[in-house]
């Protein structure tokens, strides 16, 4: 598993952040689904992947399809010391 990690936001048009969050390795080759056609994934903020605080499930998920779909709690929450 990869030691630093993206937490991604979906823009929806005019730049409005929605409610879907993901994660995944920052050097990783997965490809996160477009949502639709009028908005774009941006990068929201980089961590070391031990410091996230659903680092277990999370990375279970990432093994497996390369990346995590998140909750907003968890994207913009606290981290792990």
């Amino acid at each position: 598993m990869k030691d630093e990690w993206a937490i991604m936001n979906w823009v929806k048009r005019g730049n409005v952040r929605s409610k879907i969050w993901a994660i995944l390795p920052v050097d990783s080759a997965a490809v996160l689904p477009r949502i639709d056609d009028s908005g774009h994934w941006e990068d929201f903020r980089r961590l070391a992947a031990q410091r996230f605080a659903g680092h277990a499930a999370a990375a279970e998920a990432i093994e497996a399809d390369g990346f995590c779909f998140i909750t907003e709690a968890l994207a913009i929450g606290p981290l792990v010391n």
